[in-house]
């Protein structure tokens, strides 16, 4: 059963990426890095900070931003991504604090899932909210500027497999 989950989710990762290569991201045309292992691992991280892909996002050619994509398959009846959501905005914070003022400033973040994680509507009533509430607790919270950089760089995108898998 594991294996088969895990399966659907590489699948469903798979198809996100055609997906977006075929429809594009926030109005640019998006491009893979490579197919070279040692390529595609260092295009996905930022200061060792990970991502499951990146993609470049450009237009006329030019590379204008990287978007770094976390993506997530549950089963849509009984899954949740809500601990995987909050992960993914706790390193993004951390990649966005520790990044090149030049990395930080063309990077772009996308949650991609098939079911929307539970706390994203109170997420995109007062992200700056949401995020200070997040990190309330922690010892090092990131500086209130990484956090407005992080609110600016996010979005979520909730995906049914059905519609990559038609588009794709």
């Amino acid at each position: 059963m594991r294996e088969s989950s895990h399966k659907k989710g590489e699948t469903y990762q798979q198809d996100v990426k055609h997906w977006l290569l075929r429809s594009g991201f926030l109005g640019l045309a998006v491009e893979p890095f490579g197919e070279a292992y040692d390529v595609t691992k260092k295009a996905c991280t930022i200061r060792e900070i990970g991502f499951d892909f990146s993609l470049k996002l450009q237009r006329g050619g030019v590379t204008r931003r990287i978007l770094y994509g976390e993506c997530k398959y549950r089963q849509e009846r009984r899954g949740n991504v809500d601990s995987e959501f909050r992960e993914f905005l706790r390193r993004v914070c951390r990649a966005l604090a520790t990044a090149e003022s030049d990395d930080a400033e063309h990077a772009v973040f996308v949650f991609l899932s098939n079911v929307p994680p539970g706390p994203w509507r109170e997420y995109l009533r007062d992200r700056s909210r949401y995020l200070e509430q997040m990190f309330a607790a922690d010892a090092d919270p990131p500086p209130k500027e990484t956090i407005i950089q992080a609110i600016e760089r996010v979005h979520v995108l909730v995906l049914s497999a059905e519609i990559v898998e038609r588009i794709s």
